[in-house]
């Protein structure tokens, strides 16, 4: 059973690097591409809010550590209204996408933000 599970790690940590290295990769094109596939859309809503996710923390976590406000901005600040739902910033985000489609070679992260933070920015923080 040891030389089993030994063999098995092995396999498995022979693959994750490059797992990793593929999952840096997902472009604006790729997720594009799950939009337009019904059964995938909700992953693209939930991705979403993932970026929104590290966003206010990173805002948290620079308010707390006393960034000044320019620093923060022109990091990208986001303040999305309570009222919006997940679908809705969704939406924005792949209307940013296809208005912007030179862009969707680059990391979907950092579109997602930068969508984001067009589209809500915060006004005074």
């Amino acid at each position: 059973m040891d030389k089993f599970l030994s063999i098995l790690l092995l396999f498995l940590f022979m693959f994750l690097p490059s797992t990793v290295g593929a999952m840096s990769k997902f472009t604006g094109n790729d997720f594009l591409a799950m939009w337009e596939v019904e059964r995938t859309k909700n992953q693209c809503v939930m991705y979403v809010a993932g970026v929104i996710d590290g966003a206010t923390y990173e805002a948290q976590y620079a308010k707390r550590e006393g960034f000044t406000l320019k620093t923060r901005i022109s990091q990208g600040d986001i303040c999305i209204p309570q009222n919006v739902t997940s679908a809705e910033y969704t939406k924005v985000v792949v209307k940013y996408f296809k208005d912007n489609p030179k862009m969707l070679t680059v990391q979907a992260g950092v579109l997602v933000r930068r969508a984001l933070w067009v589209n809500y920015p915060c006004q005074n923080n």
